[in-house]
């Protein structure tokens, strides 16, 4: 087994991870709500969890911390869009977390990562929701609209 390719592999999740915390910040800011920027908060939480973990897991494995140079600050032209993009990428970070999984050589690794895994998948599911709701909420001004013209 190449640890090298595994270490590799969990530099890349620790950098998917700092851009995601960095990105569900700048989302949190636009939020149109406070419960909508609670639920952001929250998955924010969660990938700073993560971030943690992948750090002490590279520790762990290569007896050294990590090093890793600054995140750059994302730009979202609006909320829907910014949560349509957020899908996206919880969807490409669970499918790459699966291919951790495959390189990973003991059961405590496995499962941290699959952990985390897990938690992506639910990220997805949290983030169709409010994208759901949002589109709702259009749909009730627009009908609304219509009856009072």
């Amino acid at each position: 087994m190449d640890h090298k390719s595994l270490i590799a592999d969990l530099y890349t999740a620790l950098d998917h991870e700092r851009g995601a915390i960095a990105y569900y910040s700048r989302l949190a800011e636009i939020a149109p709500n406070e419960d909508y920027r609670r639920v952001i908060l929250g998955i924010r939480r969660d990938e700073q969890a993560h971030a943690i973990t992948l750090s002490r897991l590279i520790m762990k494995l290569s007896n050294q911390p990590p090093m890793i140079g600054p995140s750059m600050l994302p730009t979202i032209r609006n909320f829907r869009e910014g949560v349509e993009e957020a899908i996206k990428d919880e969807e490409k970070e669970y499918e790459f977390y699966g291919t951790i999984m495959q390189k990973a050589p003991w059961p405590d690794v496995y499962y941290t990562i699959a952990n985390i895994q897990k938690d992506e998948i639910y990220h997805r599911e949290l983030l169709k929701t409010l994208l759901d709701k949002d589109k709702d909420k259009d749909k009730h001004k627009k009908h609304k609209k219509h009856h009072h013209s």
